[in-house]
């Protein structure tokens, strides 16, 4: 004897037990002996009522049996390796209790609790027919045998494994009650798969060797039934010590087994799939299942300890109903009730309830077990029907028609529906009612001989208004009989689902413009295709009878990786999960094909997945252009700079190009803020203090930006910070994407530095040219003075001659001033030469040079012909002037014919003044581009 374990939380050895095997295995095992002893200390811990009084035993008392003592020394040790293996065994004999008392039957024993390993050893009882339990004393060795003599089966077979005999109990058990099996091989007993296994050769290769096997098998009985026999074979050796014969030792414990694990199974599946609980006899919370607790929409804990009115609807619990319940529970009465409970969420919850009280031996209510049902659906089902059965005048149209067919009356939603009054719908016959198919004679017969054998008809059909219009009704056609059998009248009950048609209707059409549009593929759950629609043959190349009955492997690609993808997606589509996505196909000519849609299983009435269907649309051309434009971005991301802050200016990433420019490498700059890129003076300033903030609440930046590399390297770059925001619109990162100007900024000192250089060849330009406006305007002044004095004194021709003369050396000068100007133009169209030059090696940055420099090599052409055009003029005023010096007579003689050359000359002399004011215009024009070209640089 040993002290009991106190292992469990539970308050009685009772409880323990019930917990372990389950209720309804305690109830259908009442009636046998069930002990239970702790696996690690082999001390009972646990027994029923059924064991404490035919073995005495006082599980109050800290000191237990064990299992050995219990069931004796001699072969205790081999049955509790066995279960402590995790493995059962059975035997008959004897069972010893406390206080002299004894059960002599057959033992089925098991490992069992919760958790692996099992932590209890539970032993069920079944005592031989009119055997009591028996006080040990001096017949025990007697009574002993007899037991065991009427308990245990034997058979003797030779060494071949044939029958050689066996005793009556082996023939009931084998069911062999005419000796059939004398003579017959051990093969025939056991079922022909395990006869054909390696182990059952290995088996008899041991018992050949002369070692003893035991173990519980299935045996074929002579009528082919099965049954279980707990078994020890013992070789029998002659006296060289070969084995000779084997004796088979064998207890039927079929029904021990099966009623124990089908009690424990049935307990189990209640807890599991019933929603239960467990009161004490007040009627509080002991136990509570998770069906039972998620039904109520409470935590077990926290239900533990309520009362059961707690969880009912207030005015019941206090009704008489409810009190009465519980007194016919303490009376022992099985109760059932349909009671409305009050979930924790203040929802209305329906049960149907069967409250079964346990008694003590006094007939003391201990506890009450729960078992219930979820009948909300059903109640508000029934509540809705009455509902609707006290409405049904106003909401479903009735008429009633005689044998023959003609209207007897209808209610008010009949007449409303087909808008005609009472006296107008009596006479008529219900196939006045009716349109589309039923007018047709055959089909109307047809209903009426249906109504006449007793059938309820129940359809939708498609009837007609007294105005014309077309209703869609959903009817029951229900005929009436008289108490002697004959055909009484037909109660015509229906209700307009006219606007439903219609929108089926409509979603047909909508279904079939979807066909028309969408690629659709139907397939069963193993991937064989069922059906497709001619959008997804034109697509995949393939035609109908290609594709019917082909495995949906054959359309998708080889790749290991994707294999195991579309493995996996099958698996969750045959478990009724819809699948939305971009899905890789292959074409007729081995091509890759993207669809966009969904996978959707279909389910059938049980609501088992019967097919999956497909719609899709091919995607392969924008598949295809977002791949090569993921393509450039990567190539653009190794051309520019990118780098990542967070909003504070912290950086948290960089690509290769950035590092590359700054000279760092990524760890040195991870976790450092923007300011290591700037120099100190900027960094100090307002500016940049409030770029960060204003960057934070997502305003972009861009320009150009002086920045510092590794070894204080000037890096200038044109940079765009872009803040990036999540869902919500909130900015979580900065972007900055930027290239670097540095070489740009050098060309641009280089242009400023030409530039000035132009502005200084303009400006002597443009006061030679003024030098050549006041040299024509004086010349113009001189003609105008020499037409007047020719027209008005012909006597002053030797004045004219010597003004001639002075006009003479004028226009030498004019003509140094000319050459000037020509030079000029010449070192103009030189400079502008250069310009061209150095923009074009600026290459896309000095594009706006290049127009500047453009337009002033035109402007130095312009002013090189204008001189040219100036040289041209004074030419013909010398040659007029030596004219009028060598001929003063043929000049006298004409004096007015020269006036009007010197009129010639003045307009001359006046062009030659507007060249100069071009050419002045002309050359502030191109000193205003050199000065804007000079900006857009700089810009």
């Amino acid at each position: 004897m040993t002290e009991s374990p106190k292992k469990t939380a539970f308050e009685t050895p009772a409880e323990l037990l019930t917990h372990l095997i389950g209720l309804v295995a305690a109830k259908l095992t009442s009636d046998k002996i069930l002990i239970l002893f702790d696996i690690e200390t082999g001390t009972l811990v646990a027994a029923n009522d059924t064991a404490r009084m035919q073995l005495g035993l006082d599980l109050d008392n800290a000191i237990q049996p064990t299992f050995a003592e219990m069931v004796g020394a001699g072969q205790a040790d081999a049955f509790w390796a066995t279960l402590v293996a995790g493995e059962d065994c059975g035997w008959s004999g004897m069972i010893e209790g406390a206080l002299g008392l004894s059960v002599c039957g057959t033992a089925h024993a098991l490992a069992c609790g919760e958790g692996d390993p099992a932590s209890h050893v539970l032993i069920q009882v079944m005592p031989e027919p009119d055997a009591a339990p028996t006080a040990t004393g001096s017949g025990e060795t007697s009574a002993a045998s007899v037991a065991m003599k009427s308990a245990i089966g034997t058979i003797l077979f030779d060494n071949d494994g044939n029958i050689v005999e066996m005793n009556e109990r082996a023939m009931t058990a084998l069911e062999d009650y005419g000796e059939e099996l004398v003579g017959r091989n051990h093969d025939k007993l056991w079922p022909k798969e395990m006869c054909e296994s390696e182990g059952y050769f290995e088996f008899w290769d041991k018992l050949r060797q002369g070692r003893l096997v035991e173990g519980r098998h299935k045996h074929v009985t002579a009528v082919e039934s099965e049954v279980w026999l707990q078994s020890v074979f013992v070789p029998i050796k002659d006296d060289t010590g070969h084995v000779v014969q084997v004796l088979q030792c064998l207890m039927d414990v079929t029904e021990g087994a099966f009623s124990a694990e089908k009690a424990v199974e049935q307990s189990a599946a209640a807890w599991d799939n019933m929603a239960m609980c467990e009161f004490d006899g007040d009627g509080h919370v002991t136990a509570m299942n998770e069906l039972m607790a998620t039904m109520l929409g409470f935590e077990v804990d926290d239900a533990i300890g309520m009362h059961d009115h707690e969880f009912c609807e207030k005015s019941f619990a206090r009704g008489v109903v409810y009190s009465e319940a519980w007194e016919k529970l303490r009376d022992g009465k099985t109760q059932k009730l349909h009671v409305r409970h009050r979930t924790r969420d203040r929802q209305t919850l329906w049960m149907s309830s069967l409250l079964v009280p346990i008694c003590d031996k006094a007939g003391k209510l201990q506890k009450v077990f729960k078992f219930a049902e979820d009948v909300t659906n059903e109640r508000e089902e029934y509540i809705t029907s009455r509902t609707t059965l006290s409405a049904s005048d106003e909401m479903v149209a009735r008429a009633e028609f005689d044998a023959k067919g003609t209207a007897i009356n209808a209610n008010k939603r009949f007449r409303q529906v087909f808008g005609f009054d009472q006296d107008d719908i009596v006479g008529k016959t219900l196939q006045d009612f009716f349109a589309g198919a039923m007018t047709n004679d055959k089909n109307y017969s047809s209903l009426w001989n249906k109504l006449h054998k007793g059938e309820v008809v129940q359809k939708t059909d498609e009837m007609q208004t007294a105005g014309g219009e077309t209703r869609f009704v959903q009817a029951s056609y229900c005929p009436l009989f008289t108490p002697n059998g004959n055909f009484w009248k037909m109660v015509l009950f229906f209700v307009d689902v006219t606007e439903t048609m219609v929108r089926q209707i409509k979603l047909d059409a909508r279904m079939r413009a979807v066909n028309r549009t969408q690629m659709m593929v139907e397939y069963d759950t193993d991937g064989t295709i069922i059906e497709v629609n001619d959008k997804f043959i034109e697509a995949i190349g393939f035609s109908e009878q290609e594709l019917v009955g082909q495995k949906i492997d054959t359309l998708y690609s080889t790749d290991t990786k994707e294999s195991e993808q579309n493995r996996k997606m099958w698996d969750r589509l045959r478990g009724n999960e819809s699948v939305m996505g971009e899905f890789r196909h292959r074409n007729k000519t081995d091509g890759d094909m993207w669809l966009q849609g969904a996978y959707s299983p279909i389910l059938d009435a049980k609501r088992n997945v019967s097919s999956i269907i497909l719609f899709a649309s091919d995607v392969t051309k924008q598949k295809l252009s977002a791949l090569e434009t993921l393509y450039k971005l990567d190539a653009l991301n190794e051309l520019q700079s990118v780098i990542e802050f967070d909003t504070s200016g912290n950086v948290l990433k960089a690509n290769e190009p950035c590092l590359r420019m700054y000279g760092y490498s990524l760890q040195e700059i991870v976790g450092q803020h923007h300011s290591m890129f700037c120099t100190p003076d900027y960094a100090q300033t307002e500016d940049y203090r409030s770029l960060w903030p204003s960057l934070a609440n997502g305003n972009p930046f861009k320009g150009r930006v002086h920045r510092i590399g590794r070894f204080n390297r000037d890096v200038h770059l044109y940079a765009n910070y872009f803040p990036v925001r999540n869902v919500d619109g909130e900015v979580v990162k900065i972007i900055k994407c930027a290239f670097e100007i540095s070489s740009l900024v050098d060309l641009e000192e280089k242009i400023s530095l030409r530039s000035a250089e132009i502005n200084e060849k303009f400006e002597s330009g443009k006061g030679l040219s003024a030098k050549i406006k006041q040299a024509a305007s004086g010349l113009l002044e001189a003609s105008h003075s020499a037409r007047e004095s020719a027209l008005q004194n012909k006597g002053k021709v030797e004045h004219t001659a010597d003004t001639l003369k002075q006009v003479s050396g004028i226009v030498s000068e004019l003509t140094e001033t000319v050459e000037v100007v020509s030079e000029i133009a010449a070192q103009t169209n030189l400079l502008a030469f250069n310009a061209a030059i150095e923009a074009a090696r600026a290459g896309e940055h000095g594009i706006g040079f290049s127009i500047v420099a453009d337009e002033v090599r035109k402007l130095a052409e312009r002013n090189g012909e204008a001189a040219r055009g100036i040289g041209r003029h004074i030419e013909k005023a010398t040659s007029h002037i030596a004219t009028s010096e060598a001929s003063v007579e043929t000049i006298r003689k004409d004096l007015l014919v020269q006036a009007d050359a010197q009129e010639q000359n003045g307009d001359a002399l006046t062009k030659i003044i507007e060249e100069c004011d071009v050419q002045a215009s002309d050359m502030d024009t191109a000193v205003a581009l050199v000065g804007e070209l000079q900006s857009t640089v700089t810009d």
